[in-house]
């Protein structure tokens, strides 16, 4: 029996080093997955970073071509010279960070970002119609007020006159 109890002191070990490296191997695969997480958080970060400053310099110029295109704002050859190649840049990266992205996210991206353009254009036009409406009740008011006194100052000058005060 002495011999089956070295047998087993050594099944024993061989057994706890098997789950010790089984405890390590998950070990590393957990931290593995926190470094994937890590990093693609890192990168979605990265990804937002560079489609937020993309878009506002590409609005910035769309602002400056809307200027221009009103009449707000007169350009220089060398300013219009800067706008085209800034639009062509412009165009490049987005060409690059479509390639980067799967065509789905591209797609889904673009219709959320044209909802939430839409959606803001609404709600502006929707608060210059509140205003235009606010200002339509003032000069309705205004004029019911003005045609209020008018008709009192009639029927108190008609009073004056049929009682010969006047």
């Amino acid at each position: 029996m002495q011999g089956f109890s070295k047998y087993n002191t050594i099944i024993g070990e061989t057994l706890m080093l098997l789950e010790i490296s089984a405890i390590l191997g998950a070990l590393k695969a957990v931290n593995q997955g926190i470094s994937v997480v890590k990093e693609s958080n890192k990168n979605l970060g990265d990804i937002a970073s560079f489609f937020s400053q993309h878009s506002e310099a590409k609005e910035s110029v769309a602002n400056i071509e809307k200027e221009a295109a009103t009449g707000n704002r007169r350009l220089t050859r060398d300013e219009a010279l800067d706008i085209a190649w800034a639009k062509r840049a412009l165009r490049e990266q987005e060409k690059e960070f479509k390639k980067s992205i799967p065509r789905d996210v591209w797609n889904d991206m673009l219709f959320i970002q044209s909802k939430s353009i839409a959606e803001e254009k609404h709600a502006d036009l929707q608060a210059v119609l509140n205003e235009r409406k606010k200002v339509a009740q003032l000069k309705s008011r205004a004029t019911s007020a003005v045609s209020s006194l008018f008709c009192m100052v009639v029927i108190a000058v008609a009073i004056g006159y049929f009682t010969g005060n006047l």
